[in-house]
């Protein structure tokens, strides 16, 4: 057992040194821009518990509702229709819950569930229209280009190539990223858990970690040959031996937990930014990523910010490329869900 702990410290320390960054998450500016941000006509009592799970395309926002019948919430936000869909259950037709919730094509949803599966709905009748099915493939994350081109992040870590694949009808047409053989399949588990987003043209790719406090941003303009623009390190999940004794790791209890749900606009990347750890989040009642900051910053790294909207607690953004605009899913410090606008180039004009 202590050389498996010793290893798993050497993994962290040789992750860290290749990329550390000298600046604290401490110096980066915060700026609160709760006057600028308007309060959406949005029913939110139809909530009854949201998840981070949020995004905007046309006239809809649909969301993740974690107690409902149904695994996703949508509301038209010109008629002001309110619908639920996707049932969960573990029918041909159900869902067991999501794993993630994307915008393809700049108009229709895809939904990565527990169950495995990734469901495309076509959003051009104004309401979810299930369009296509296909199995994840033990998939961390997948993100869909045109030309059946897809950039995946495989569950399993390759300890001989590097992280991320590109792949055209599913075949491997290059790797790129983070040689896996820098660490055990046990440390990928826990050090890789990344969420990401693509910029407006799909040429370049953002990757945040949920566990830890790190960003990478690739160009992937060439798509045989990807290649890292930057990568910014503040610091590194901390994990544990497991209380089974089996091996396995799982996070500390003083981790100070990272991102979540990424989204891009033309200039930058907005994500909720949680900087808590897993103790102090229990304490207060609150289980998920969430805090009270929106870590944002350009594409080539550069311009990093904190935005606050006063006490709110921030459970997600999402990205509205047709109208220009930045909604944040949050609660408000009386408990109730709000959702809040503006649009990204009065954001930018003061950031």
């Amino acid at each position: 057992m202590k050389a498996q702990i010793l290893s798993v410290m050497v993994g962290i320390m040789m992750v860290s040194a290749i990329s550390c960054n000298n600046k604290s998450v401490e110096d980066i500016d915060v700026i609160d821009l709760k006057e600028y941000f308007e309060y959406l006509d949005f029913p939110v009592d139809s909530i009854l518990r949201a998840g981070t799970r949020f995004v905007s395309a046309g006239d809809f926002l649909i969301m993740e509702d974690l107690l409902s019948d149904y695994t996703m919430l949508f509301y038209n936000m010109d008629s002001k229709e309110v619908k639920r869909f996707a049932r969960r259950g573990r029918g041909p037709s159900e869902r067991l819950g999501l794993i993630s919730l994307d915008v393809t094509n700049g108009k229709d949803i895809i939904a990565h569930d527990l169950s495995g599966r990734y469901t495309v709905y076509d959003m051009e009748s104004g309401y979810p229209v299930l369009y296509k099915e296909f199995p994840s493939n033990g998939e961390h994350w997948r993100r869909e280009l045109p030309g059946n081109i897809a950039v995946v992040c495989p569950m399993e870590p390759y300890l001989d190539r590097s992280r991320y694949e590109v792949r055209c009808n599913d075949s491997i047409i290059s790797c790129f990223g983070e040689p896996g053989k820098r660490l055990s399949a046990t440390q990928s588990n826990f050090i890789l858990p990344e969420l990401e987003t693509l910029d407006n043209d799909g040429t370049r790719i953002a990757l945040f970690s949920v566990s830890g406090m790190y960003y990478k941003i690739f160009d992937l303009s060439d798509l045989s040959d990807p290649s890292l623009i930057v990568e910014k390190v503040y610091s590194m999940p901390e994990y544990i031996p497991s209380v089974k004794n089996d091996g396995s790791y799982s996070l500390s209890m003083n981790n100070i937990m990272g991102f979540s749900s990424p989204v891009s606009s033309i200039g930058r990347i907005y994500t909720p930014f949680s900087g808590r750890s897993i103790t102090d989040m229990l304490r207060s009642g609150v289980t998920g990523d969430i805090g009270t900051k929106i870590f944002s910053v350009t594409w080539d790294g550069e311009r990093e910010v904190f935005i606050t909207l006063g006490g709110t607690q921030i459970l997600s953004v999402a990205y509205n490329g047709e109208r220009g605009v930045l909604y944040v899913l949050g609660v408000e410090e009386d408990g109730s869900y709000s959702v809040r606008y503006c649009s990204t180039s009065v954001i930018e004009s003061v950031l």
